[in-house]
């Protein structure tokens, strides 16, 4: 687990804890993380701009509306063509045919971990921010005094 996904599962902990409901918690990830949609496309060089238009939120549906968690990655459904993007983002060793000829190698491109390590830091400061804006907001119509 890397430190930032230990980070997030601790703030998942402390979110639910506050009593805030799935759905508030989502459209604040949600909106937080539209940035990172948009890095992500720019660190891509794709000829056709399947790779590129296919990065979104995926199975973004009914489903999800009533959880927190928001997945983003490469679409493959509904018009996406995003079938690539494993063998994109993390390249290719030498690969061979049957009668030995190479067939080469593709480099990692990493755009999603360097969109990731780009925002991130941002992502929690601006998610953080909002939550405690919302839960502020709750507390003051509880009639609790949010004044420091």
């Amino acid at each position: 687990m890397t430190k930032f996904s230990t980070e997030l599962a601790n703030a998942v902990k402390g979110i639910k804890s506050l009593g805030l409901s799935p759905q508030i918690v989502g459209g604040v990830i949600e909106r937080n993380s539209e940035q990172f949609i948009t890095l992500a496309k720019q660190n891509i060089q794709d000829d056709t701009g399947n790779l590129s238009r296919s990065v979104g939120f995926i199975n973004k549906n009914a489903k999800y509306k009533f959880s927190a968690v928001r997945l983003i990655g490469a679409r493959v459904y509904g018009g996406y063509r995003g079938y690539h993007a494993y063998i994109y983002e993390h390249g290719t060793k030498e690969r061979k045919t049957k009668a030995g000829a190479s067939k080469g190698k593709m480099p990692a491109s990493n755009y999603m971990l360097r969109a990731f390590d780009a925002y991130s830091s941002t992502f929690i400061a601006k998610t953080e921010r909002d939550i405690v804006k919302i839960i502020e907001q709750n507390a003051r119509k509880a009639g609790m005094n949010t004044t420091k």
